[in-house]
């Protein structure tokens, strides 16, 4: 007779309850956007993005260069002319090569690529589900707890739904790291989706297999995650190293074939590894890139406030998982991840957050054991369900939360959920006018839409890959509001690119704060460049955004300016070199 503990394949029955549970997820997230579509009006569109819209605006825009019929992705948020390379946010590129076969009209092109991101998420979020009741199921054989571990792996989270009343002023890491939870994936991040169901699968792969073979597959699993994340990889070799310590400590033996499937799997990977790395260490752009990347983890409070609840089950489960361990070495995995991903994200490195990918997938396995066992014994039939249905219930509110919040964003209409018209109108002007990577100085918000709307390139508009973005995004500032010499303005306007993108001489001034919290992030310093290479400025934006920084004035360089567009309160000047 089978034990209970082992695995049992996926019956009709369930795949049709999953069928149907990702229906309802799909059309719980898009519902939102949907809604936001409909509430659009003469002076107002939707930007296409309820959350993120900056980080949003950056995916379409890679959408939008592969439209253009690349593929190496390359820096485009920044004056400087950069290098680019393959392989680097593949699934937006070759969505958008796919949209820009088919949409040749630059007019309907934004629209194309929010209506592709939304079908590139359908699908990556479909796949996603599969592969996560597919991982489930190897460690859970009871029907109805395996759903309700993919409910809790989908929709779980914390408390941030109490702490936005009670405690605001704390950042409830549910609510903004993508890579501890799922819904914020499933919502908003297909790559990310599709990334994390590769991962998932190269570990399935790596359990129910017994020979090399399954090695190989799950080595070409996670190419797939190298592809949409290449960072990923760190935290697969980790998790990897961690599970066989794990088995290796528990059992009291070394785990040779696990060992040996594992170390095929990662030498398949290796080379697409070892490009990406070699990108980052070759290309200075991307390596100021990689330097800006800076994704640090929130105080230890933060990150039990956001786990508590299914910690709390997951501690009933652990138990449970302990003793199957005995016989199978797979429940080593769930245990090894979830406590070596508290280390991980406490490293001292930039991206410390991203640390923390996939840790939901074994903590909702363990709270659904948890569940099981808490609910089972001592109750009966009825109030066992109620309970189980209030615990689950609560650890989801978040997530019912941030659907919530997409619905009154569609109510609201405010920026940046929604564009005025009125500079939808001048970025086409400057698409149907200027030349492909002309660059526009612009405030930031400005800057971060225009490379979904046009074919070119923004002095400054996203954190990470607008080069030393800070002490650009002060330049502007300094620029609108006239608080440059003539010189230091020539400068910006003529020359504003830096020297092979490091530190060029200048002055360097640290405050009493920042010397005290050395080492410092280089985008931390204020900086005085020596321009050397050609990339002028070709246009200056001047709307709403600019206006403010102003001060509501218009500046005195705009008296005989070449005026080239003027329409709605948006003007824009032609730069005469």
């Amino acid at each position: 007779m089978q034990r209970s503990w082992q695995t049992q394949p996926i019956k009709p029955k369930e795949w049709r309850r999953v069928a149907g549970f990702t229906l309802f997820v799909l059309l719980m997230t898009t519902a939102p956007y949907i809604f936001a579509w409909t509430r659009q009006t003469d002076d107002l569109a939707f930007s296409g993005a309820l959350i993120g819209a900056e980080d949003a605006n950056s995916y379409l825009s890679k959408m939008r260069l592969g439209a253009r019929g690349e593929w190496a992705f390359r820096l485009f948020y920044t004056p400087e002319e950069t290098e680019g390379a393959f392989g680097f946010f593949l699934p937006y590129i070759a969505t958008g090569q796919v949209i820009g076969a088919v949409v040749t009209d630059d007019a309907q092109l934004p629209a194309a690529l929010m209506i592709g991101f939304q079908a590139m998420r359908i699908v990556c979020v479909a796949i996603f589900m599969v592969a996560l009741y597919r991982f489930i199921a190897l460690f859970v054989t009871a029907q109805r707890t395996r759903y309700h571990a993919l409910v809790i792996a989908v929709f779980g989270g914390g408390l941030a739904w109490v702490l936005f009343f009670l405690a605001p002023h704390i950042d409830a890491p549910d609510l903004y790291i993508p890579e501890g939870y799922s819904f914020l994936i499933v919502y908003s991040l297909p790559h990310l989706a599709l990334a994390r169901a590769a991962m998932l699968l190269g570990f399935a792969a790596l359990i129910t297999g017994t020979s090399t073979r399954s090695g190989i597959i799950a080595g070409l699993w996670w190419w797939i995650v190298g592809l949409c994340v290449p960072f990923y990889f760190a935290v697969i070799y980790v998790v990897l190293g961690a599970w066989g310590l794990a088995v290796w400590i528990g059992t009291r033996r070394f785990p040779r074939e696990l060992a040996i499937r594992g170390v095929i799997a990662g030498v398949i990977t290796l080379p697409l590894f070892a490009y990406s790395a070699y990108v980052f260490a070759t290309n200075a752009a991307f390596a100021q890139w990689s330097a800006q990347n800076t994704l640090i983890s929130p105080n230890v409070l933060a990150y039990v406030l956001g786990y508590l609840p299914l910690a709390g089950l997951a501690a009933f489960g652990i138990g449970a998982a302990w003793r199957r361990a005995r016989i199978s070495a797979r429940y080593w995995l769930l245990m090894a991840w979830v406590v070596i991903v508290p280390v991980l994200v406490y490293l001292p490195i930039n991206v410390q957050r991203r640390l923390a990918e996939g840790v939901i997938v074994p903590l909702a396995i363990l709270g659904a054991m948890g569940a099981r066992r808490l609910f089972v014994r001592g109750y009966s039939t009825q109030a066992r369900r109620w309970m189980g249905r209030f615990a689950i219930g609560t650890i989801c509110l978040t997530s019912a939360m941030i659907i919530a919040t997409g619905f009154l964003a569609g109510l609201a209409r405010n920026q940046p959920v929604y564009v005025p018209t009125s500079e939808l109108r001048a970025l086409a002007w400057l698409q149907a006018n200027a030349e492909p990577d002309d660059l526009v100085l612009a405030a930031w918000s400005t800057g971060n839409r225009i490379p979904v709307y046009t074919d070119l390139r923004p002095f400054v508009g996203l954190g990470p890959e607008t080069l030393f973005a800070q002490s650009k995004d002060e330049q502007v500032r300094r620029f609108y509001s006239e608080d440059l010499s003539l010189e230091a303005l020539t400068s910006i306007l003529v020359q504003p690119c830096l020297d092979r993108f490091r530190w060029s001489p200048g002055i360097i001034t640290l405050s009493p704060n920042e010397l005290s919290r050395l080492p410092l992030r280089l985008d931390n310093l204020r900086y005085t460049p020596t321009p050397s290479a050609e990339c002028a400025v070709d246009y200056l934006y001047f709307g709403a955004a600019e206006r403010e920084i102003a001060g509501g004035e218009m500046p005195s360089w705009a008296e005989g300016g070449n005026l080239v567009y003027d329409a709605d309160g948006v003007m824009i000047y032609a730069v005469q070199q």
